[in-house]
């Protein structure tokens, strides 16, 4: 009875509307009302995930302003003017607030892509609204699907944290939507918003990657935006063509508020102009949370594709980082990256010199990561590894303690005042290194087993709560989830 009510939920939170495809114009929608489709409750995970379908690559968006926007992504067909129709749901009126896209072309691989992007204004604070999607002629007219603004002065809200899907294959990707569909039984509600720390696909210039992400997240990403940051396989490399397609920047729609740069040209062969970081760099506020995305592609050193990094362009970073961080006003600051400074399978040292300093100083609660493919957390303040002398059972994993420990803190619940809380993600899709990589650095807990982990993350006024949902497979390759166990709980308090 569980299952179906939670099968029931699931497909809640992606219900859709019939599509009309009549004429339209650019200032309203037809007169035909739109009614809700009847959903399927008997259908398994293994059905759910055969039946998804997104045909134009649609997605929601994190924006500045969560309380009164929401961006949207598409992809057309074909070249031309796209539109987004919006109105609040149950809405009776003929006229409908409509938005005309911002064309994005791109070439990824050899195939051009028409994508779009656009931000739906003016939503009032806890409000249900319907959208779709069309061309111009309205002879391409999208299901149509809904999304609830979040309220004002939110005191409590929560988003699950996606590592690493990067899938080369429709299959992998089948297996990272049977990830998502077990974290969102587990939780048992909808999530605020999804968020990627790097590394949506594993090449960025394929586009059949991209439309299996896509595809992939429609349990989802009709309803719930999604925030990204990008990792090392959303961005090949420096040079070349590649930096004039960004394909990153096409598929994505997120705040442009980040730094500005000029044209990087201290490093050989660097294709890079000022505005490549938009939406890669970025700061948002979502209830009493400062959230700052960092693209840490900028910080070139042995792991990644250059070797030395543009310093002008980098203290431009920094000094971004610390005007942003010092004109935070929220309780609780969580910052997101792709490459970790303290993980298990890379030593980045250039993030750890250059940001974790500006952490420090600003107090930031929490940094989540990706990249390392293996399960970490740990807590440093002043490059020292804080000690703890307690902690819960942990049945799976290391878990580091020094029991003659001074202070006798707990592992599973203490105050951000005693340092900066990094965790680090494996991955929702199947690539692990399951400690075949060392970097020599040290954490307090490692999981090194081949099981995807998704942390769902609550804050309140009072703490950050992560509750790390692992699942179980009998090898990694393995499509569906055999069970979902709590691989961790912990308490960040202020």
């Amino acid at each position: 009875m569980k299952k179906k009510v939670i099968i029931t939920l699931i497909l809640l939170f992606n219900i859709s509307l019939f599509a009309c495809t009549d004429n339209t114009t650019t200032t309203q929608l037809t007169t035909e009302s739109w009614s809700f489709s009847e959903p399927q409750t008997n259908l398994s995970f293994a059905e759910i995930v055969q039946s998804l379908t997104n045909p134009y690559n649609i997605g929601l968006f994190m924006t500045e302003d969560p309380e009164k926007s929401m961006g949207i992504n598409f992809e057309l067909p074909e070249e031309g003017s796209g539109f987004v129709e919006y109105r609040v749901q149950g809405s009776q009126q003929d006229l409908s607030l409509v938005v005309e896209t911002i064309q994005k072309t791109r070439l990824v691989g050899k195939r051009t892509v028409y994508l779009h992007e656009a931000v739906m204004l003016n939503l009032t604070p806890g409000t249900t609204y319907e959208y779709r999607i069309r061309n111009a002629s309205s002879t391409i007219v999208s299901t149509a699907y809904r999304f609830t603004v979040p309220s004002e002065n939110l005191s409590e809200f929560s988003f699950l944290m996606m590592a690493d899907p990067q899938e080369s294959s429709e299959v992998g990707y089948m297996a990272y939507a049977h990830v998502a569909l077990n974290a969102i039984a587990q939780i048992e509600q909808k999530p605020s918003f999804v968020l990627y720390v790097g590394d949506i696909i594993n090449d960025a210039d394929v586009r059949t990657q991209w439309n299996a992400f896509f595809k992939y997240s429609a349990s989802f990403i009709f309803d719930t935006p999604i925030v990204a940051t990008a990792g090392n396989h959303d961005i090949s490399g420096i040079s070349g063509t590649r930096m004039s397609n960004l394909e990153f920047d096409g598929y994505m729609n997120l705040p442009n508020n980040g730094p500005i740069y000029t044209d990087f040209d201290e490093i050989e062969n660097d294709a890079r102009l000022s505005h490549f970081d938009d939406g890669k760099t970025f700061s948002f506020n979502y209830g009493n949370v400062h959230f700052v995305a960092i693209n840490t592609e900028s910080l070139c050193d042995g792991t990644t594709t250059c070797a030395y990094m543009d310093e002008s362009n980098v203290t431009i970073l920094k000094n971004w980082l610390n005007a942003d961080l010092t004109g935070n006003t929220m309780k609780w600051t969580i910052v997101f990256l792709h490459r970790g400074p303290y993980s298990l399978s890379y030593d980045t040292a250039r993030v750890r010199e250059q940001l974790v300093p500006i952490f420090e100083t600003h107090g930031v609660d929490l940094v989540l990561s990706g990249h390392d493919h293996q399960y970490s957390r740990s807590v440093y303040k002043n490059t020292i590894l804080i000690p703890f002398a307690r902690s819960d059972n942990y049945l799976k994993g290391t878990i580091s303690l020094i029991p003659e420990a001074e202070n006798n803190w707990h592992f599973n619940d203490y105050s951000s005042s005693i340092g900066v809380t990094y965790l680090v993600g494996n991955t929702t899709g199947t690539k692990y290194y399951g400690g075949s990589r060392n970097s020599g650095i040290d954490v307090q807990y490692r999981f090194l087993d081949a099981n995807p982990v998704v942390p769902y993350i609550t804050v309140t006024n009072d703490y950050i709560k992560v509750v790390s949902y692992g699942m179980s497979k009998a090898s990694a390759f393995q499509i569906e989830v055999d069970s979902v166990y709590v691989l961790e709980t912990f308490y960040i308090r202020k």
